[in-house]
């Protein structure tokens, strides 16, 4: 198999990439799109346009290529040279620049997996960048594991709904024990928000709703129990539907807040 990298004359992220790949003994042919690999990318990019991710700023580099798919940002690269396709549910675009990468999620990835992640994380920290990791309370001992070794800067904790109906939104099952504990690691993060988001779920075959606000209060009581404090960053996460139709009622975000605001005190609107 061989490697193209598709980099930019003074991307961070792109030396960050050549470093692991050097280190790591994986040989690759580089073009430079701002110097003398400009037209190699030009005839890449258009054959491969559909794959790849072009933001606001324009294309996002480095730019991985194994002669059958693109694998495109610094942290999707770096967990696909260390497990190929295994970090998948662990590792995503990120959304942050200026210094930081986010993609990083803890909750949906084979537990069998944590180590490889973990080392992912580390890297890419010993880099340079600072680290915003995602969970919902399911994968702790990863979490655990993160936080000892100092390699969260910033934790974003999406709390589904009280734990009674974790397995419901989240089709998977949580221990209201697990949740507890992830909860208790929250402080020991240099900062993190606890963020209810309100999603639709199925709560029997043929009706879709929301968490009502009495349900989002118990999840708020929740965190409070597991964590001794009212004081914590809360926010309640207004729905997005991703432009897709919705039938169901937007919820009152203020009731919410209001029903809330009785067990963590710092409960805000989070707007999408």
């Amino acid at each position: 198999m061989g490697f193209s990298l598709y980099s930019a004359t003074g991307c961070v992220r792109c030396k960050i990439v050549k470093s692991y790949m050097k280190e790591n003994g994986i040989a690759f042919q580089e073009f430079d799109f701002k110097s003398d690999g400009k037209d190699e990318f030009n005839a890449f990019y258009r054959k491969n346009r559909p794959s790849i991710y072009r933001g606001e700023e324009g294309v996002e580099f480095p730019l991985l290529y194994d002669e059958e798919k693109v694998i495109q940002g610094v942290g999707v690269i770096i967990a696909f040279l260390k497990t190929e396709r295994l970090l998948d549910q662990f590792v995503s675009r990120s959304e942050l620049s200026h210094g930081w990468v986010s993609g990083l999620t803890i909750s949906e990835g084979d537990a069998a997996c944590g180590d490889d992640f973990v080392a992912v994380v580390a890297f890419l920290k010993a880099q340079g960048l600072k680290t915003q990791i995602e969970t919902d309370g399911r994968n702790v001992k990863i979490l655990s594991q993160l936080i000892e070794k100092s390699q969260v800067d910033r934790l974003i904790f999406n709390l589904r709904g009280p734990a009674g109906l974790y397995k419901m939104i989240t089709q998977s099952p949580l221990d209201p024990e697990e949740l507890k504990l992830s909860l208790s690691l929250v402080e020991h993060c240099p900062e993190y928000k606890i963020i209810l988001p309100l999603q639709p779920f199925w709560r029997t075959d043929t009706q879709k709703e929301f968490i009502s606000p009495e349900e989002a209060a118990e999840a708020a009581s929740f965190v409070e129990k597991s964590t001794g404090r009212k004081t914590h960053p809360f926010y309640i996460k207004e729905y997005s539907s991703s432009g897709e139709k919705e039938d169901l009622p937007v919820p009152n975000l203020f009731k919410y807040r209001t029903a809330c605001r009785r067990y963590m005190v710092k409960t805000e609107i989070l707007k999408k």
